[in-house]
């Protein structure tokens, strides 16, 4: 299985509700459909973190990367000039950002992001560990620094 197969089966077994995981692990289509249309509701909320507090590709991005110490990720998205795989996790993060309704799978099945349609995007933290749940509220807790004038 390639890695992009893999990240996506894993992504789908554990971020989503359980009664469409099955449907959306056999029809890869179907699933990056979903990604822009239905997403939000089908994710598993046990693993989705809302970072409604996180306004900016430049914050999502800086979270993302303070959890992990993972230098690729694999980008998972609908949108033809942009295509699914293994990136730098920055760049991955950015693909998804680009234009909404894109996944991106840093540890597979424990670690991911995900960002609905663009305007008003809603961005989600998506992990089955307790502790990186934990460690992102943190980090969403500490007071973002205003850039000197």
């Amino acid at each position: 299985m390639n890695p992009v197969d893999a990240h996506r089966d894993a992504f789908v077994q554990a971020f989503l509700v359980r009664d469409r995981r099955e449907r959306l692990r056999s029809k890869p289509a179907e699933f990056l459909h979903a990604l822009c249309h239905r997403l939000p509701d089908w994710l598993d909320h046990r693993t989705a973190l809302d970072l409604t507090g996180v306004r900016t590709p430049e914050a999502a991005t800086r979270l993302l990367v303070e959890l992990t110490n993972a230098s690729e990720a694999v980008y998972l998205g609908p949108w033809s000039d942009l295509k699914p795989g293994e990136y730098q996790i920055k760049a991955a993060i950015a693909m998804a950002e680009t234009y909404g309704g894109g996944a991106v799978s840093i540890t597979p099945g424990q670690l991911g992001y995900y960002i609905t349609e663009q305007p008003n995007a809603r961005r989600f933290l998506l992990t089955t560990s307790h502790q990186l749940r934990d460690r992102a509220a943190e980090l969403l807790a500490r007071p973002t620094p205003t850039p000197p004038r």
